[in-house]
């Protein structure tokens, strides 16, 4: 934060939603929480941490409050939601086409011409 920047002037930041952030990511900004019952920012996560299930409890668990980036890295949040993450891998599954012939003889082991 710059000098002439006073932690505490909401004017500073924009409010985003913790559910935008992705558990397990690197967060290329750094994050805010004003807690409003106190009328603090308070400097919460800071650029290139991970954000990770820790966190989201321990801020999900507050009862009022915002969660704030700073005005400054706005580009960085936006980049953010907009790089795709890596799907989830899916499970493999295997689905049985056709039965197997009774009749047909089963071969285990290797087979000898």
């Amino acid at each position: 934060m710059s000098q002439d920047e006073n932690p505490d002037d909401l004017g500073n930041f924009f409010t985003i939603e913790v559910d935008k952030l992705e558990i397990g990511t690197e967060i290329p900004f750094d994050c805010f929480l004003y807690l409003e019952k106190n009328q603090k920012v308070l400097h919460w996560l800071r650029q290139g941490a991970i954000f990770g299930p820790d966190k989201k409890e321990k801020i999900m668990k507050l009862e009022s409050f915002q969660f704030m980036i700073k005005n400054s890295q706005k580009q960085n949040y936006v980049n953010y939601l907009s790089v795709k993450q890596p799907p989830e891998p899916k499970a493999l599954s295997y689905k049985r086409t056709k039965q197997p012939d009774a009749e047909a003889p089963r071969v285990f082991g290797k087979v000898k011409m």
